[in-house]
């Protein structure tokens, strides 16, 4: 694979907005700008968010399809990915745990994620590579106790994978969807995914059960399942989970899942636990976002927490020991007033996965969502400015990985 053949923008979840007029206002306001610094003489790709509502408007409306399309093209500017993770209201107000609703056993899950290939292929986005869309990692864990759910979800994904399947023998366009392991949710790791694809997706006793399968031999079933269901690999979130990205890779290719497309972020870490760290941790809690928490220890164990402020009341457990936050901060950013962000690890990652290049869909989404909750020390310059050097820090780390590997 070329250096120059992998896309990188930014993802427009960082923008609040409710509905679609919201969303284009948003679009309008921010995405030029951030073209003119980034790539001023060539066109520039985005990762688009898309809330239920504002798809619904934009899937039932011709005219604001083609008014969409006709800016996009007069601002040289492309969808590259969508985001199909956050369904409703994504800033403003207390999201928390409710982020993973509806979750994957629901049809209105299923419903909004049609939608939104439907309008991929309406707006005439998808080109001639891997158009991915994330989507939750089936729904919060609490969600998922009975294997009954579980495999409600799983059809509901093989149905999909064949509608994209239908998709790409019609009309020739590849869309597939990224399922995004994150910590506290059914999957947490990547481990887990390849546990949900073996034990549920490409098991026949499930699939079987679905009528889009009928008449199709298993290995091709299989090879459907296999080719139109992916990973998201978020950097914040392998950071949080303690996922060594070298293991990461082997295990998808060895499992013979293929990585759709990589979310690009930090997440926090203070080492060693301290009373310092505590207080300089605590300007990090905000009423919007979950902020999953795990300490690692001395003896390998692991302790978690499924949100910040429930960590630093019990902090004094584990003094000296390591903690990592879910709190996506910026690419570049290298800590501050005690507090470290995972550019150790993102960077570890981002080298394994040009490493592994042939089973990677090559689109990186620069998903750094929480500016209006940064505390003021990281927020103290223009949205516009955190988005260019985001995007121009990780172009540069990338294609110096390219050059370094010599894959050129």
């Amino acid at each position: 694979m070329a250096k120059n053949s992998f896309q990188i923008g930014y993802c427009t979840n960082v923008h609040a907005s409710s509905d679609w007029n919201q969303c284009f206002h948003q679009l309008q306001h921010h995405l030029p700008e951030v073209k003119r610094y980034v790539s001023p003489y060539e066109s520039m790709g985005f990762g688009l968010w898309l809330s239920d509502i504002a798809s619904l408007t934009l899937w039932e409306s011709r005219r604001q399809q083609d008014q969409l399309v006709s800016w996009l093209e007069q601002h040289h500017l492309n969808v590259m990915t969508l985001n199909g993770f956050p369904y409703g209201s994504f800033h403003g107000k207390a999201i928390k745990e409710n982020v993973y609703t509806p979750n994957w056993k629901s049809a209105d899950r299923f419903d909004y994620t049609k939608r939104l290939i439907d309008l991929v292929l309406k707006l005439g986005v998808v080109g001639e590579g891997v158009f991915p869309i994330s989507t939750l990692p089936l729904g919060y864990q609490d969600s998922f106790r009975n294997p009954t759910d579980i495999e409600l979800a799983a059809q509901h994904l093989i149905e999909l994978a064949f509608y994209l399947h239908e998709i790409q023998s019609n009309l020739g366009k590849t869309i597939v969807l990224a399922l995004e392991p994150e910590p506290f949710c059914f999957l947490e790791k990547t481990k887990d995914l390849i546990v949900f694809f073996e034990a549920f997706l490409l098991n026949p006793k499930i699939y079987q059960r679905s009528a889009w399968t009928k008449g199709y031999a298993a290995a091709t079933i299989e090879r459907i399942i296999r080719t139109f269901l992916t990973i998201c690999l978020d950097t914040c979130h392998m950071a949080v989970a303690y996922e060594e990205p070298r293991q990461v890779m082997e295990s998808l290719q060895a499992s013979g899942i293929s990585v759709g497309k990589v979310q690009i972020s930090q997440a926090l870490e203070v080492f060693p636990i301290s009373a310092d760290h505590m207080e300089a941790l605590g300007d990090f809690i905000d009423p919007v976002y979950l902020h999953q928490t795990v300490v690692l220890g001395d003896d390998g164990l692991k302790a978690h927490y499924s949100d910040l402020h429930l960590f630093l009341r019990d902090w004094q457990r584990h003094r000296g020991h390591r903690a990592r936050v879910h709190f996506h901060v910026p690419v570049h950013w290298k800590g501050g007033n005690l507090i470290a962000g995972t550019g150790e690890h993102l960077l570890a990652t981002l080298q394994q996965l040009v490493k592994h290049h042939q089973m990677l869909n090559p689109v990186f989404e620069v998903e750094t969502y929480t500016f209006d909750v940064l505390p003021e020390s990281l927020s103290d310059q223009s949205l516009v400015h955190h988005l260019v050097s985001e995007l121009n820090w990780t172009k540069e780390q990338i294609t110096r990985e390219y050059e370094t590997q010599n894959l050129t």
